[in-house]
């Protein structure tokens, strides 16, 4: 889907709810809910619906008894509790780490937003190959395949978080901000601040704490193989040890028709798309790479002098481009002349050929009887080797290399190749399972774990809107012992007018406190520069092109 469907289907979706809110205003004009469907759900009293230009909130008050419920709960079961709140502590103490490294990598973020702005590209005799330049392609078939087919908290860890210490909630629901959606609880704020600066540092860093142990629960996943037995259970067998799986081709991709789906990609020209490790893609990691055209560094090929010389080299002197040949260019050195020859590259590129070669780097890597060959087309020539699985073509013996491992020449960007081809490291056992589910699912779970991470951090950053500068007050507490609210008899004006008791909580105010203020302004000072600083660098980078 292209940023243009999305966006129609965005606005599309805000234009129906609104059409919808006009519509159940004019059935139901006294209505204190906006949206159909709330009369029938709940009573409005109950269920609160907003709806505002992008923005839509369902408030929801029907869970506060089934809270108020595991309040009562949690106050029987003590062993549970003392336990919880050792965990919760856990994640206040990984939290304000967690504070710090958000921090770090802003800073470390604007270090190299900076120097790529700032940095003047050197220009040097190798032509780097870009991402967006036009190349015509070519392909030449080698064994012949038949193609195929505001303010609003998380809302589970600050209700669990703020159970512990039997603060009830207001109210729970969800919001959609354009396209980001949110869950959120809202808790009586004079009951957080009442608390001990230990209870709220657990409520308040819950949310990102239970970001941060679903990142870790997916890596956990990922690190001890548990994807691959659950996907083995489901039918489908795993074969990242010995390539990488077809398991969708764009249909206008010319690669379509040579490249079966369901195939085993095993080699990319001489690399090999073996790994062991599931955070290890060869595939990706091999298409990006830049390539760099410098016949003083690019390696050929050692071929039979008298197998090149047996061909025309018309391809090399003209423009015309001749089907199944490209221009090749020998090394020179001091016993070897330079020669331009047209030559097909499956022949040389082809492992089962009988003028395949082996690289070289000048023409002393080879014999006196060898050229050392390099291409001289302006495309990327690469040779895709991929093996045929039974469910491409089934009976084929699994022992029969020749009949099971086919090769294509690729001639033209690769990153062509990364964007047209799909794959993954799963194959179905079974006809009726898809090819894509192991691939979409994994890239889904893949996103989810970035997501918690970058929740995680972004949350924590020091900054009057988000977790982070509730953490760093909290925390700040713990500089003055904690004293309980003092009785009602000494607010007197006196104190209150010299700062002695806080007329939120009742608390007495410590004088070596009195710093806190300072301290938390500074940091959010501190923020809110590398932020605009990081803002502003990005987009120098990307009017310049950077």
């Amino acid at each position: 889907m292209g940023f243009l469907d999305l966006a129609v289907y965005v606005v599309g979706f805000w234009v129906i709810l609104h059409v919808l809110r006009f519509l159940s205003r004019r059935r139901y004009p006294s209505a204190s809910y906006s949206l159909p469907g709330s009369r029938s759900l709940s009573k409005p009293s109950s269920t609160n619906i907003v709806l505002e230009q992008c923005y839509l909130r369902a408030e929801l008050k029907g869970l506060n008894r089934l809270h108020d419920d595991f309040v009562t709960w949690l106050e029987k079961s003590s062993s549970f509790r003392q336990l919880a709140s050792l965990v919760y502590d856990l994640g206040s103490v990984l939290s304000l780490i967690g504070v710090v490294l958000a921090i770090v990598f802003l800073g470390w973020t604007l270090v190299q937003l900076g120097a790529k702005a700032f940095t003047v590209p050197s220009s040097t005799p190798s032509t780097l190959f870009h991402v967006g330049t036009v190349y015509k392609r070519q392909l030449q078939e080698g064994n012949t395949a038949t193609p195929h087919d505001g303010t609003q908290r998380s809302f589970v860890g600050h209700a669990f978080a703020a159970a512990l210490d039997s603060i009830p909630i207001l109210s729970c629901g969800l919001t959609l901000t354009l396209i980001v959606p949110a869950a959120f609880v809202s808790l009586p704020s004079h009951a957080v601040k009442r608390c001990s600066p230990r209870s709220r540092l657990r409520i308040i860093s819950s949310g990102p704490f239970h970001n941060l142990v679903l990142w870790a629960a997916i890596a956990l996943w990922t690190v001890l193989g548990i994807d691959r037995i659950f996907w083995s259970l489901a039918g489908y067998q795993y074969v990242g040890h010995f390539g990488r799986a077809i398991v969708n081709i764009n249909t206008e991709s010319s690669l379509h028709q040579y490249l079966p789906i369901g195939s085993i990609i095993t080699k990319l020209d001489d690399y090999r798309l073996v790994s062991f490790d599931s955070s290890h893609d060869p595939w990706t990691e091999y298409l990006t790479r830049p390539i760099v055209f410098n016949t003083g560094i690019q390696l050929g090929w050692c071929v039979a002098r008298d197998w090149v010389l047996s061909h025309d080299e018309s391809c090399c002197t003209s423009h015309n481009q001749t089907s199944g040949v490209s221009c090749f260019a020998s090394k020179p050195s001091a016993s070897t002349p330079l020669i331009q020859r047209c030559l097909p590259p499956l022949t040389i590129l082809d492992v089962k050929s009988s003028q395949a070669a082996r690289r070289c780097s000048s023409a002393s890597d080879c014999t006196e009887t060898d050229f050392c060959l390099i291409s001289k087309s302006k495309n990327v020539m690469m040779r895709i080797e991929y093996y045929i699985s039974d469910s491409v073509v089934p009976g084929i013996p699994h022992d029969d290399l020749d009949a099971r491992l086919k090769s294509i020449v690729w001639s033209g960007p690769k990153e062509e190749i990364l964007e047209d081809v799909e794959v993954g490291t799963y194959l179905p056992r079974f006809p009726f399972l898809p090819r894509r589910l192991p691939t979409t699912i994994g890239l889904f779970v893949e996103y989810l774990s970035t997501l918690s991470l970058s929740l995680f951090l972004l949350n924590l950053l020091p900054l009057p809107l988000l977790d982070g500068g509730q953490l760093l007050d909290a925390a700040l507490d713990f500089a003055e012992p904690y004293m309980p609210p003092v009785q009602e008899d000494h607010y007197s004006l006196s104190n209150l007018e010299a700062g002695n008791v806080d007329p939120n909580t009742g608390r007495s105010i410590a004088a070596t406190a009195r710093w806190k203020q300072q301290v938390l302004d500074a940091s959010m000072m501190l923020t809110a520069i590398l932020l605009s600083c990081c803002g502003s660098l990005g987009l120098i980078n990307i009017a310049t092109g950077k």
